[in-house]
């Protein structure tokens, strides 16, 4: 994904995971999150910012109601949020939605 958002420049980021499944733990959560936002900052010299917005939708229980994960890559730079829908995820981003 980040290959693709180094080579259109995109700044905004929709990551539709609502048919991921799982049940991760919470140790899981950090070591995804702590991943993304490593893996954001290795991609910086090929022009993916910090800045870059991720709005991640996904559903529970892959979406943690708690919003850990989304703490851990915030702590570690990474712009981003976790939503439970569409709608939101891209008010947040400031795009209009597809008519």
């Amino acid at each position: 994904m980040l290959e693709a958002v180094a080579e259109q420049k995109c700044k905004k980021v929709l990551f539709d995971g609502r048919k991921v499944i799982g049940n991760p733990e919470t140790l899981e959560r950090f070591f995804y999150s702590e991943f993304a936002a490593r893996s954001v900052l290795d991609f910086e010299e090929r022009g993916v910012s910090r800045l870059t917005q991720f709005a991640y939708v996904l559903t529970e229980p892959v979406l943690d109601p708690k919003r850990f994960g989304e703490t851990v890559a915030r702590n570690r730079g990474m712009t981003l949020k976790a939503f439970d829908n569409v709608p939101e995820a891209l008010r947040w981003l400031e795009i209009e939605p597809a008519k």
